[in-house]
């Protein structure tokens, strides 16, 4: 769902060498105050001051000026999800407006103000942000399962399991096909086909489908087989992969070790290969391991955190209003 493009609108007009200078030096120092702006909010998002953390992306939005790039469309990310959480929801949803306006299939903004929609009762809004949001991708598996999150986090079962089936149409037969689809069917709980996608995926290659598997089995409580699946396959692995460890340290949570789930976390994020998107699962398990334990405090801290470095994940944003009901 990274579908951003890059759209600018700049007019320059230089007589002299000096004069071009100058404007270089301008614009280094805008993207200076509109970074120092951007921190502003970060760190104020991060101590829960959501209205004080819009004000600073509002201001670093202000100093764009004639150009609308990737960082205007990140502080526009921000300015939405600081809005939302600081109750201006009127004010976050015209931020995507404005986003969907410039970009028709900006997956991203589509997702989250149908989210938002989801969130305030308007819900012919959000399946129509939703629909285009599949539309921009119609192979992102984590997007169906997204929607399919939300709409059941709000009872509309019938609804999300519309977005699972059109998921199993999606793709061809390759091996990751079938480990989202085994992911799919695991959602519907239908264990058995979902057990059966995953033998494909490995069949075909995929040699991850076996955590896969372990996590299925960690899930029907059968854990201490699942530990065991897991021991194996570390022993075959030279080195695990941030997405790896993310399976792992769900087995172990399934399985109720928490600190050796905490430690394949960290192990995640300690990957100098990991990914942005791969830093983002395994921060948002964090989140996950903490409520497992009913360490409360501990959760919003991190939702806090997270959503100040990811402000484009409903799901969190929404968990995050939950936990702040939960904290002491």
């Amino acid at each position: 769902m990274n579908n951003i493009l890059k759209k600018k609108a700049t007019a320059l007009c230089a007589a002299t060498v000096f004069s071009l200078a100058l404007l270089t030096a301008c614009g280094n120092s805008r993207v200076a105050e509109q970074e120092d702006l951007k921190a502003k909010g970060i760190a104020s998002m991060q101590a829960g001051d959501y209205s004080a953390a819009a004000a600073s992306f509002k201001e670093a939005l202000s100093k764009s000026r004639y150009s609308v790039g990737d960082e205007e469309i990140d502080l526009t990310f921000y300015l939405a999800t600081a809005d939302y959480l600081a109750g201006d929801k009127a004010d976050a949803i015209a931020s995507l407006d404005a986003l969907t306006d410039l970009e028709t299939d900006n997956a991203n903004a589509c997702f989250l103000r149908g989210s938002m929609y989801l969130l305030e009762g308007e819900n012919e809004k959000a399946i129509s942000d939703y629909d285009a949001a599949i539309a921009a991708d119609p192979t992102d598996y984590d997007c169906y399962i997204a929607i399919y999150e939300n709409l059941a986090a709000r009872g509309q079962t019938d609804k999300a399991n519309e977005y699972l089936n059109k998921a199993l149409g999606a793709g061809k037969d390759s091996a990751k096909d079938f480990l989202n689809r085994g992911r799919i069917y695991e959602l519907q709980g239908q264990r058995a086909a979902a057990e059966s996608a995953y033998k494909s995926a490995a069949d075909k290659g995929e040699g991850i489908a076996a955590l896969y598997s372990a996590l299925l089995t960690a899930e029907d409580g059968n854990t201490e087989d699942a530990v065991n699946d897991v021991s194996a396959y570390m022993k075959e692995k030279k080195k695990l992969t941030p997405g790896e460890n993310l399976l792992i340290a769900q087995i172990y949570g399934a399985a109720g070790q928490y600190d050796a789930a905490a430690s394949a976390v960290q192990a995640g994020l300690n990957d100098a290969g990991a990914s942005e998107d791969e830093k983002q699962d395994l921060l948002r398990e964090t989140i996950v391991l903490y409520e497992k334990q009913l360490d409360f405090n501990a959760a919003y801290a991190a939702a806090n955190d997270y959503i100040a470095a990811y402000p484009g994940d409903a799901a969190v944003a929404r968990e995050l209003t939950f936990l702040s009901t939960r904290k002491k």
